[in-house]
Formats: C-alpha cells, sequence, structure tokens
C-alpha cells in the first residue's frame, strides 16, 4: 500500500492532512504562510479562510499549538500518535 495511501502525504488529503504534512517538515508557520504553501504546494483552490478555520479547530483539538500567531504541531499529539501505532503494530506482530 502506498504510503500517501490516506492522504498523509498531503496530495489526496484533507485539508487537516496537509496542514499535518507541511507543519512535519517546516514550522512555525502563520495561518498564510500555511495558507501560501497548500496552494502551492498542492495546487488546492482553498481559501485563506478555510485554512485558518482548519487550524483554529486543529488546535481547539489539541492537535496543533500556536505562538505568537504561530503554528505548529503539538507535541503531546504527537507522542500519542506514535505511541497508539506502535501499540497496533505490536497487536498485529502477535505474541
Amino acid at each position: 500500500m502506498p504510503e500517501d495511501y490516506f492522504g498523509i502525504d498531503g496530495k489526496r488529503g484533507s485539508t487537516r492532512g496537509q496542514i499535518i504534512s507541511l507543519l512535519s517538515e517546516k514550522w512555525p508557520l502563520s495561518a498564510k504562510e500555511m495558507h501560501n504553501s497548500i496552494v502551492r504546494k498542492y495546487k488546492a483552490k482553498l481559501s485563506y479562510q478555510a485554512i485558518h478555520k482548519a487550524l483554529c479547530e486543529m488546535e481547539k483539538i489539541n492537535v496543533l499549538e500556536s505562538k505568537d500567531k504561530k503554528f505548529q504541531l503539538n507535541r503531546r499529539w504527537l507522542k500519542l500518535q506514535k505511541e497508539f501505532f506502535e501499540k497496533t503494530e505490536a497487536r498485529y506482530n502477535g505474541p
């Protein structure tokens, strides 16, 4: 299965997937920088308002954190994702 099957690399993913993908490579980014990057990198036809709304929603659920109006991935969220996938992999590998 290709790495981008679920849009993790942002190519076929949702706006949130594109945000996560970009912030995994470069951070912190302002909403304007994020919008410009998504439009340029993914050829997305998304408004600044749509990107800003997604960023605020993701911050509210602790996927992102912001400082000085710049966003980055929340390190606690990253740790929880890592733990989830490690446990899932261990269950699939069996005893």
